[in-house]
């Protein structure tokens, strides 16, 4: 009798997988009113920055109404033909002009310029040359803030008694125009004298934009006179 062959004993059993990590805790659930807070902090801000840049441009154009010295250029003149003939007088600027005007007053706010030769400038620069040879001397000055300010100054005459006078201009109004009757007024009561222009007149830096600004101007300019 013939035996058949054992049945093959079973494979064994794959070992077990190793168990699976723990799964890190799920952040907790952010309150809806914790998002919110967050939402309004962030437009808050947003609407802050963005006022503050308005009222930077606002007060740039309030300061150029009270001080119309900024403007560059022959402004009584431009002025004369704006009231005669507003839409020519318009017109006859270009758009380069019309856009480098409105970026330096309100867009980037700096010192006002004109495109091109400023024949003021130079009607100004020979006034002041001219007065150098009377004894006045061109300065420049700076304010509290950093800003350099255009000036000129006289010393007191010889064998007179050392007192100063310190000029500020009123709108418009530009000490170079005005040294005629300043080495005149000198000349005569033996004083010394310094005059200068607003920051943003002339050949001044900066520009105006708040009453603060001609503080620091008036105060440099007697600092000047003090320190001497």
């Amino acid at each position: 009798m013939k035996l058949s062959p054992p049945f093959p004993s079973p494979p064994p059993h794959p070992p077990a997988p190793p168990p699976l990590p723990p799964s890190p805790p799920s952040p907790p659930e952010e309150e809806p009113w914790v998002g919110r807070l967050i939402l309004w902090i962030v437009v808050s801000l947003v609407l802050l920055i963005i006022l503050r840049e308005l009222g930077k441009r606002f007060s740039r154009f309030v300061g150029l109404i009270v001080l119309a010295g900024q403007l560059p250029g022959d402004v009584p003149h431009f002025f004369e033909q704006l009231s005669e003939a507003p839409l020519y007088t318009i017109k006859s600027l270009s758009r380069e002009e019309i856009w480098h005007f409105v970026k330096r007053a309100f867009v980037f706010p700096g010192k006002m310029t004109i495109l091109g030769r400023d024949t003021s400038l130079e009607r100004l620069e020979r006034i002041r040359l001219r007065f150098q040879d009377s004894g006045w001397r061109h300065l420049t000055f700076r304010t509290a803030d950093g800003v350099a300010l255009d000036g000129c100054i006289h010393e007191p005459l010889p064998g007179r008694e050392k007192r100063w006078v310190v000029f500020m201009n009123a709108n418009m109004q530009k000490y170079e125009e005005w040294l005629f009757y300043f080495n005149r007024y000198v000349n005569e009561v033996g004083v010394g004298m310094l005059v200068f222009n607003w920051r943003g007149v002339a050949f001044s830096e900066g520009y105006a934009r708040h009453i603060r600004d001609l503080w620091k101007d008036g105060e440099a300019a007697v600092r000047y006179v003090m320190d001497l």
